[in-house]
């Protein structure tokens, strides 16, 4: 975490060299304005369709965003998916390259990538408006131009089967494998002995995150730790394998008899219009007690993380006075340019995310936490490191979210914790890393 001295020292100099730029002359604001006049010259073109805008519940339902451009696409694109409630978005495969004329006989290449939409809601789900980020040439020789455009939403239509139940979590597929293991067996223990049940789920034509979660009922005197799912998506030639694993730790507080529940998976056959069920049995164990056997639970601190950003009539006074000094030579694009930059420079977009997703956190709000986890995770250049904590708490908000559990109890300092622990060890990987080059001219 870099501290607000460091943010609003980089300001400082960032708004110094800005006033030397207005004082001294204008051949970088002069290049960058014709940049922005060449960016803004080119005319992209941004789409979301589905062909097929009917789903049953818990069906996959592909739509497309369609990106055209006068010239050839540069690097990869970037996309920023708002969240749908009780429903899961997941990109699919790799984007597909092509041209096409226009009426105009203008040339375009075009690029077409596709999205997964996986509802529990039904009726007319919107899928919402999506931010794309991507860089083209002006035809095939020409400069190149970044843009950020917005694909504009679409309405689908989620269909539900005869004798739907809402309450139960429904999986649409022609064919789901479910089974489950004990570890001991079903027979007799020792107070405080684990308990630890595996589930397996196979699906076809379905996201791992798109199966059903495990039940997590369990008698009161049991208490229920439940790991994070082991999820695996097989894709060939954008036909999914969706592969989940749930293990769930039992540790009974007490002697007698103990039966673990059963647990029951609900799909429907789109093809065969029919409901199909597997029931894994419960688990009766004997419990010997124990004599002064003590049990504890996992606590939850109320430590509040993060720092919150400071100076902000500092922050507005440097604004008003760069702004004094520079509006007689700049103009008011220009400017804007430059205020631009500079915000981005003082609060990067990951920053802003992260300070959203926590204030969603304090608030207990699941939905906004899940908007800015996404957020975040699309500000990131690569992969982020995640912690098993981490990793845990946010999957703990998309059972929430998506599961048959009322999200209005989420408690969101876990959540928070993981985050500051992550983005701790995020800093000492960083911090530790060394320069495997060698000197340049060594004594």
């Amino acid at each position: 975490m870099i501290p607000n001295s460091v943010i609003f020292g980089r300001g400082w100099l960032g708004f110094t060299a800005f006033a030397a730029l207005a004082v001294t002359g204008q051949p970088c604001a002069s290049q960058d304005s014709q940049a922005k006049s060449e960016s803004e010259s080119v005319v992209v073109h941004v789409q979301t369709d589905a062909p097929e805008p009917e789903a049953w519940v818990g069906q996959r339902l592909p739509f497309f965003v369609k990106l055209k451009a006068p010239g050839p696409f540069v690097g990869a694109a970037g996309f920023s998916v708002p969240s749908v409630a009780r429903a899961f978005i997941v990109k699919v495969g790799s984007p597909v390259v092509s041209s096409e004329t226009g009426d105009d006989d203008q040339d375009w290449t075009v690029q077409t990538h596709e999205f997964a939409l996986f509802s529990q809601a039904t009726g007319t789900v919107s899928i919402p408006d999506i931010q794309v980020r991507f860089s083209c040439r002006n035809g095939y020789t020409g400069p190149v131009s970044d843009h950020v455009e917005t694909s504009r939403g679409i309405d689908v239509q989620i269909q539900t089967p005869d004798d739907y139940d809402p309450d139960v979590f429904i999986v649409s597929t022609r064919r789901l494998e479910v089974s489950q293991s004990w570890d001991p067996p079903p027979g007799d223990i020792r107070q405080g002995d684990l308990i630890r049940r595996t589930i397996q789920q196979s699906a076809d034509d379905v996201a791992a995150m798109a199966l059903a979660p495990p039940v997590l009922t369990a008698p009161e005197n049991v208490r229920v730790y439940p790991d994070d799912p082991a999820v695996d998506d097989d894709m060939q030639r954008g036909n999914f394998t969706g592969r989940r694993t749930d293990v769930i730790t039992y540790v009974p507080r007490q002697g007698g008899t103990v039966t673990l529940p059963a647990a029951k998976y609900v799909w429907w056959d789109p093809a065969q219009k029919q409901f199909g069920s597997t029931t894994l049995p419960a688990a009766t164990y004997t419990v010997a007690a124990v004599a002064n056997a003590t049990t504890s639970g996992d606590s939850v601190s109320d430590e509040s993380s993060g720092v919150a950003f400071t100076r902000w009539w500092a922050l507005g006074l440097l604004i008003a006075v760069a702004g004094m000094g520079c509006i007689a030579v700049l103009t008011r694009r220009t400017l804007k340019s430059r205020l631009q930059q500079i915000w981005s420079r003082l609060y990067p977009p990951n920053r802003v995310a992260v300070g959203r997703l926590r204030r969603a956190c304090r608030n207990n709000d699941p939905v906004a936490a899940e908007a800015a986890w996404q957020q975040w995770q699309n500000t990131l250049p690569g992969s982020p490191t995640v912690t098993p904590a981490l990793r845990s708490a946010v999957t703990e908000l998309h059972r929430r979210r998506y599961g048959n559990v009322d999200d209005a109890t989420w408690d969101g300092s876990q959540l928070c914790r993981a985050l500051t622990e992550s983005l701790a060890a995020s800093k000492d990987d960083a911090d530790g890393s060394v320069d495997a080059l060698p000197p340049l001219n060594p004594v």
